[in-house]
């Protein structure tokens, strides 16, 4: 015998039928139904807004129908969910591989450009950081805002900067919300953030700039001295530096829509801003290009373009360590009379010439669309965010002209 879920009755739809019901006269009205509750109980009277039975009838059992489909869903998900009691380190297995890993693959699919460097970076923090402090064995579902605390403040004492803090708990935000497209967590819990950022670079003046260029002592070799001036006069990154090769210098020119990759040691056939762009180059840019192009030991046996401007002393198929032009402007800057400690306080480093650079042509009165287009910004935010201003005579002279 089937059991009774619901019962229905029919009302009056209005004061007219009510009348008509009352004298014996013939009716339509409204079904409407009680639903019976787990407990045995009765729901108040609800309306089916049908007006014939059959129709009311239909309707209730559709939607008893919905009600167990949704029960059943729920229920199943619930035995998924058990099943999907998946460990981090299980998880993470491969996640950032490249280029085929789930990171690398969501990416792509996504339109966003993804670099082997970066899913790189994301599988050492994963690696020594995120799995050490969690531990492969914590499920995913036990990760809660306790748990992302415990890393942030775990890497906190054991002297990391705040920069470094926060690529990890990126790297775990990453994870987190793929298990959540996957269904295995139902929310990501709350991050926690180291305080604080990343320091703000520095950059030089117009004249301790001239005077460190100007002083070819202190300087190791001329590689270094070099990359630094074409650096501080074009305000080229180091990996477009290196990645220049001989095919893309022009006259009055360089092409800049390649990058040397130190992580995977390749170049790849892209900037950082994804976008190649033309830099016009002086007299004297094209003269110390042209010097280290007739000093490479490649000159004869490598194409032009396979031969790096900043070239390798020992392999004809890379050019220069990038590390190495960091050391060789640090080693200057102590020449000439910076000690380590005013250069750390200052923030200057070998992207400090890209600031520079950007610093010169604003002041120089370049509009700031052109500049952006030549350093490769994309955003007037991010310009300005380069300036630094130093010529304060040239600038109180302006205000003076108003």
């Amino acid at each position: 015998m089937k059991t009774l879920r619901y019962s229905l009755t029919r009302q009056p739809r209005n004061k007219k039928e009510l009348e008509k019901k009352k004298s014996g006269q013939k009716w339509i009205g409204t079904w409407y139904v009680r639903w019976k509750l787990p407990d045995g109980k009765w729901t108040p009277l609800r309306s089916t807004n049908c007006g014939n039975k059959a129709d009311a009838t239909a309707w209730c059992d559709a939607q008893l129908k919905k009600s167990q489909d949704e029960q059943e869903k729920t229920t199943a998900t619930t035995a998924a969910t058990k099943e999907k009691d998946i460990s981090l380190g299980t998880y993470t297995t491969g996640f950032f591989d490249w280029p085929n890993g789930r990171y690398v693959t969501d990416r792509r699919a996504g339109g966003h450009r993804v670099s082997y460097r970066s899913a790189q970076t994301h599988r050492i923090d994963c690696k020594n950081h995120v799995l050490r402090i969690l531990g492969e064995e914590m499920l995913l579902t036990e990760i809660t805002r306790r748990e992302t605390r415990r890393l942030r403040d775990t890497l906190f004492q054991e002297g990391k900067a705040a920069t470094t803090i926060n690529h990890v708990i990126n790297t775990l935000s990453v994870i987190l919300q793929a298990a959540e497209e996957d269904e295995i967590i139902q929310a990501i819990p709350r991050i926690y953030r180291a305080g604080g950022g990343s320091k703000k670079r520095g950059s030089l003046t117009r004249e301790e700039a001239q005077s460190l260029l100007g002083t070819p002592e202190a300087w190791r070799n001329d590689l270094e001295r070099i990359a630094s001036e074409i650096a501080a006069r074009t305000g080229l990154r180091r990996s477009e530096l290196l990645g220049l090769t001989a095919d893309r210098c022009h006259r009055d020119y360089i092409d800049v829509s390649r990058v040397w990759e130190p992580v995977s040691w390749k170049l790849k056939e892209t900037t950082k801003g994804g976008e190649a762009r033309i830099v016009p180059i002086s007299r004297r840019i094209r003269s110390l290009i042209v010097y280290l192009l007739r000093s490479s030991p490649y000159r004869w046996e490598i194409p032009p373009g396979s031969r790096y401007v900043f070239y390798h002393g020992t392999n004809p198929h890379a050019p220069y360590d990038g590390r190495e032009l960091t050391r060789g402007l640090y080693h200057a800057l102590e020449h000439v009379g910076m000690s380590e400690e005013q250069r750390q306080a200052a923030g200057i480093t070998f992207h400090s010439w890209r600031h520079f650079a950007n610093s010169q042509m604003i002041e120089a009165g370049i509009p700031e669309a052109t500049v952006r287009a030549l350093i490769g910004h994309q955003s007037q935010a991010m310009t300005m965010n380069y300036y630094h201003a130093q010529d304060l005579a040239r600038i109180a002279a302006v205000q003076d002209d108003w």
